[in-house]
């Protein structure tokens, strides 16, 4: 971008406009916190369905209705792969992200939150296993 004053930057089309690094910094550890909630979910869906399934077989109701729920199960069962795939994408960015140099702003609560996330979810490094705010 040009040497724009910071109330021309606004006109800007989105692609074009600067992100200052520390908002970039709380936006990308923000979505890696939502995506690991996210995934959390779907495990316990599927946990939740399973037994729902369980219960309308043993009540003897209706196949309609038992297959229904399997579909809602398979939803949830391949969102779980998913929700892995873009944990990890989240988690390099912002392991990148946190490559760079920081002086300055590493008292600030984003970088602390942004240092958090990643000491705790280090196993996403190798492999995916769980995942942890």
């Amino acid at each position: 971008t040009s040497q724009l004053a910071p109330r021309a930057e606004k006109w800007l089309p989105k692609g074009r406009r600067r992100i200052p690094r520390i908002k970039n910094l709380r936006i990308k550890t923000g979505v890696l916190k939502r995506l690991i909630k996210e995934k959390a979910m779907y495990e316990t869906e599927v946990v939740d369905q399973e037994a729902k399934i369980v219960k309308l077989k043993a009540e003897g109701q209706d196949e309609h209705v038992i297959k229904k729920q399997g579909e809602v199960l398979l939803e949830s069962q391949n969102m779980v792969p998913d929700c892995r795939r873009r944990i990890q994408k989240a988690y390099s960015d912002l392991k990148s992200l946190m490559g760079e140099d920081w002086t300055g702003f590493t008292d600030s609560e984003q970088y602390k939150a942004a240092r958090e996330i990643l000491d705790n979810n280090k196993d996403l490094d190798d492999t995916e296993t769980s995942f942890t705010e």
